[in-house]
């Protein structure tokens, strides 16, 4: 019974848009590819009125996951991969949708961009020749990764992107949003390298917590 039922919301999916189908329905058919032989039905339904929100599932821990009768490790796992998947494309598009033409809007971005991060962290933001994002890519991460290789992937980057100018932004997770002197070596090779290729560095930003300073204004 179970696997025919399957098959015909598979068939469904197929055939039609997941806009037409109901949260729980779509959470229900998440769960197929982690519980077998089971109606999968009745634990989604646990999991939103558990959660309050078919967005708050997605947002809760393994562990909290795994209180709601029927979820195992194996399906919690699947629930917070398929969130933190959602989350890491809906923040793309939003940095894609970026202009980046007033210097509030800037660091709000710049802010945001590294909101979740622990670590030291470097980003390209390549603008078009509105100043429009055409992309935003992590070029790096931990303090050892700040090399002349980091600088040499800069560069391609910017190139493979097409870029006709570029942000750079970098964190001080524990510190201050002021530039080290390896910070200030860092950024002139940037530059430098930046400038031989035509294309512009329109600044280099530190973020830390709620500030961000640009170095080179």
């Amino acid at each position: 019974m179970h696997n025919g039922h399957r098959k015909r919301f598979k068939d469904r999916l197929i055939s039609l848009s997941p806009e037409v189908f109901f949260e729980h329905e779509l959470l229900e058919f998440l769960l197929f590819f982690a519980i077998p032989r089971i109606n999968t039905n009745e634990i989604a339904h646990r999991l939103i009125k558990r959660f309050g929100t078919f967005e708050a599932v997605f947002d809760a821990s393994v562990k909290e996951l795994m209180s709601v009768e029927g979820i195992g490790e194996h399906s919690a796992t699947l629930i917070k991969l398929v969130g933190a998947i959602s989350k890491r494309l809906n923040k793309k598009v939003v940095r894609k949708k970026a202009k980046m033409n007033k210097r509030t809007v800037t660091a709000e971005y710049m802010v945001e961009l590294f909101r979740q991060e622990k670590e030291e962290v470097l980003y390209l933001i390549a603008l078009d020749n509105a100043s429009n994002v055409i992309d935003c890519v992590c070029i790096a991460r931990g303090l050892s990764s700040f090399t002349d290789t980091t600088i040499a992937k800069i560069l391609r980057a910017s190139v493979h992107l097409n870029a006709a100018s570029v942000m750079i932004a970098h964190n001080h997770p524990n510190g201050i949003a002021v530039p080290s002197t390896r910070d200030i070596e860092m950024n002139q090779k940037i530059y430098a390298g930046l400038r031989a290729l035509e294309i512009k560095l329109i600044d280099h930003f530190i973020v830390s917590g709620d500030r961000c300073n640009p170095m080179m204004h």
